[in-house]
């Protein structure tokens, strides 16, 4: 049996590093972050996530180097 997808998409996908500070620094100024969060990403990831959210059936095919 075939599988049927609502939306396909193949190419490279993405990992968002977030980090947030207390305030924005002055030009040469380290802070500490705030808080850190780890998120899928990339335009097409995003937009597969939005599919499946809203109650699609969403496929990917791609390379894993």
């Amino acid at each position: 049996m075939k599988e049927q997808y609502d939306v396909f998409g193949m190419g490279a996908l993405a990992v968002d590093f977030i980090g947030s500070v207390d305030h924005w620094p002055e030009a040469g100024v380290k802070l500490d972050m705030s808080t850190f969060d780890i998120a899928d990403g990339g335009l097409m990831g995003t937009a597969l996530a939005a599919v499946a959210r809203l109650g699609g059936k969403a496929g990917y095919v791609g390379k894993l180097n």
